[in-house]
């Protein structure tokens, strides 16, 4: 089962980006079998940052920041399949960050199954190191969140 879907991709751009990066003739229809098929590459991607690591596939109900991992790299994927389209810097950064998050799984910093992880409750980062005591939320407004675990404290 797939950590995202296309509702999910279509709370985060309109329906009309999203059918010019997936209709290959005329940009007018969403195209879902290429929906589809970014999520399943982004997803991939997840797992394989988190193989061996975790119990796989996730639970996006009980590690709802899997989901946001899915959605961003699913868009990033279908504005990279475009190349007569430039990357906006926002999805590129969002990216960014989320490959950032996926590296602090694989290096076993954050840990995505634990419910205390900073990944999965508003907490603090309990492990050692710089970032140990840091504040993080799931903040929809992006205040307090986990990409901070990686650009600094919370304000």
């Amino acid at each position: 089962m797939a950590y995202s879907d296309k509702d999910d991709i279509l709370l985060q751009i309109p329906e009309e980006d999203l059918a010019e990066l997936t209709d290959d003739t005329d940009g007018s229809t969403v195209d879902d079998a290429i929906v589809d098929a970014m999520i399943a590459k982004a997803d991939n991607q997840i797992n394989s940052y988190c193989r061996g690591k975790n119990t796989l596939p996730f639970d996006t109900d009980e590690t709802p920041r899997v989901k946001d991992w899915s959605v961003s790299l699913a868009i990033w994927n279908l504005y990279k399949r475009r190349v007569d389209l430039a990357m906006p810097d926002a999805i590129e950064t969002d990216h960014d960050d989320v490959i950032t998050e996926l590296k602090g799984v694989r290096d076993q910093k954050i840990h995505v199954n634990d419910p205390e992880s900073p990944a999965n409750t508003g907490s603090f980062y309990k492990g050692e190191g710089e970032l140990k005591g840091r504040t993080f939320t799931s903040n929809a407004a992006g205040t307090g969140c986990l990409d901070q675990y990686y650009n600094g404290p919370c304000e």
